[in-house]
């Protein structure tokens, strides 16, 4: 198995190495994996010898969020339907402080812990590839900043290297 996961112009020499170099070698089927770069499951031949199968795998990314909200999060119920993230206010059964759940979903995991501190902590996975996550990353930290509460995202892909960070007043002192 292959694997390119650069750019288009990476992918394209990519083909052509192995069309050239595994066309003498075997007819087996070769397995190339294109992270993002296309839109859905192509099957090609080339030569009538090798049978690339591109098959679109959008990389997961993680993401983290520190909210400064001593109080916990009283008051977003009337921002939450301007967010693109499917979320719902509940008070914790735990402390009593506002906090967010996730409805149901099957592009993204969400999960917040009600703290004990004065910082709420929330983290999870996106499904549908780096767009998908920071536009409704960006739509969660406008809200916050909305409600002037300091806050740090961090958007890691599927390798735990940072992407995007987005911020607002932290970090808090």
């Amino acid at each position: 198995m292959f694997r390119v996961s650069s750019s288009l112009i990476n992918a394209v020499y990519a083909l052509h190495f192995l069309t050239s170099a595994s066309s003498a070698i075997t007819p087996q089927p070769i397995t190339v994996y294109f992270l993002s770069l296309l839109s859905q499951s192509q099957v090609l031949n080339c030569c009538g010898v090798l049978r690339l199968t591109l098959i679109v795998r959008h990389m997961s990314n993680y993401f983290s969020i520190e909210i400064y909200a001593p109080e916990g999060l009283t008051g977003i119920e009337s921002y939450l339907p301007k967010c693109l993230m499917v979320l719902q206010a509940y008070k914790s059964q735990y402390n009593d402080k506002t906090i967010l759940k996730s409805k149901i979903n099957t592009d993204y995991e969400w999960s917040m812990d009600s703290s004990d501190t004065d910082k709420l902590f929330a983290a999870g996975e996106f499904y549908n590839g780096a767009s998908d996550a920071i536009n409704k990353l960006q739509s969660l930290s406008e809200i916050l900043v909305s409600m002037n509460a300091p806050h740090q995202i961090l958007i890691d892909n599927e390798s735990s290297f940072l992407m995007k960070k987005i911020s607002y007043n932290w970090p808090v002192m």
